[in-house]
């Protein structure tokens, strides 16, 4: 029996016959270069990595560098608890490797800190301990995220960005509420820049001025407030918790 080459049974499952191999072909090729896109992305990661401490690296050769100055893959609760510790070569494969926690998926996810586990990586460049830690949030335009060093001499500089992520932070709750009419503001988010460079710059230390002359005493306004707030919701936690575990029993 011949098919009738111009007929709509014809076309829909000449239609489905290619889609259905189109599909197993791109499944196949996609499963065959998974390892090598691990590999990939792990040499990716490790050069960022060995960036934000000013190490430069290409491909080919990074792993080797990346076992040369960090010395240390471990991870962390939301405590600052350690809960795990590799050293020696990245398996691109063990899920259980801090190396491989996926921050970006884990900032998506919305879950709660106290679900989760940070990686942070401890390096030692010409006698220096350096830690790197991965950040991601919202940026101007979408999300952004990268790797930062972590150094210090004193307590001076740690004060400093203790403070601005205090600001950043305010900035950015009063921004939820009144985004819709900031953007309204000619040139707004050029104004937003200058003013983060301004809250984090050694040389301005905004971040320092905002705190104490416009954070600090409105909060010590509201000190007493809070705290009964704080303890208000406390108790109702108590108070929830307490009936459930009644019911469960």
């Amino acid at each position: 029996m011949a098919f009738n080459k111009n007929s709509n049974g014809y076309t829909f499952l000449f239609a489905i016959l290619m889609v259905v191999l189109v599909g197993a072909i791109l499944a196949f090729t996609s499963l065959s270069l998974k390892p090598m896109q691990k590999a990939n992305a792990a040499e990716k990661k490790m050069m960022n990595i060995l960036g934000a401490i000013g190490v430069p690296s290409e491909r080919g050769a990074v792993e080797a560098k990346f076992m040369d100055f960090v010395k240390e893959r471990v991870s962390i609760d939301s405590d600052g608890r350690k809960v795990d510790s590799r050293t020696g070569a990245v398996d691109a494969t063990d899920s259980d490797d801090p190396f491989n926690i996926d921050v970006k998926k884990d900032y998506r996810s919305k879950a709660a800190a106290s679900e989760l586990n940070f990686p942070l990586f401890v390096c030692n460049k010409e006698g220096q301990d350096l830690y790197v830690v991965p950040v991601v949030g919202n940026g101007l335009w979408g999300p952004i995220w990268g790797f930062v060093a972590l150094e210090s001499d004193g307590l001076d500089d740690d004060k400093q960005w203790l403070t601005y992520w205090v600001c950043f932070g305010v900035f950015n709750v009063f921004e939820q509420f009144a985004g819709i009419i900031l953007r309204f503001i000619p040139f707004y988010y050029f104004l937003k820049i200058g003013f983060l460079v301004y809250l984090f710059h050694p040389y301005t230390l905004g971040a320092t001025t905002v705190y104490k002359n416009i954070i600090l005493p409105h909060m010590a306004a509201y000190e007493k407030r809070i705290d009964e707030m704080e303890g208000e919701l406390t108790k109702q936690f108590k108070k929830a918790t307490g009936k459930v575990d009644s019911k469960a029993e």
